[in-house]
């Protein structure tokens, strides 16, 4: 399951980084209505979100086109933390697929960012969101 195994790869490299540590961010898979306590309900925050994932197949390899979105969350009252968090996410995964560690089998041909934003949710938390796009390969 290609999709699964990107997510985790993700996750391993946003959860085992010590600067966004260093900012006090929890990484979190996607959550839904956190209970008190839980880090999926503290700020700052990073959620892995959904991914639409397309066939990029040809005659003779199997591969996946797929668009991810990380969710930022900040209650700081500034746009400062949420973009700091959301820089530090494309200094780890913007064009270094050496990064990431994929099981045997698959390689990350491509992995951009292709969009990122801040807006301020009705709860007056700032929620950001990136998108990046990746290209994998079954070997």
């Amino acid at each position: 399951m290609i999709e699964w195994e990107f997510q985790k790869a993700i996750y391993a490299r946003l959860s085992g980084d010590a600067t966004l540590a260093g900012l006090g961010v929890a990484v979190v898979d996607i959550s839904g209505q956190p209970d008190p306590g839980d880090p999926a309900a503290a700020f700052p925050r990073v959620e892995i979100g959904y991914q639409d994932a397309r066939e990029w197949d040809t005659k003779t390899e199997t591969g996946l086109d797929l668009l991810l979105r990380i969710h930022t969350y900040s209650a700081s009252g500034s746009m400062r933390e949420p973009r700091e968090i959301q820089s530090r996410i494309y200094e780890l995964l913007h064009r270094d697929p050496a990064g990431l560690s994929l099981p045997a089998g698959l390689r990350l041909v491509l992995l951009v960012r292709e969009s990122s934003f801040v807006d301020r949710d009705p709860d007056r938390v700032l929620h950001g969101v990136c998108e990046y796009r990746a290209l994998i390969e079954a070997l």
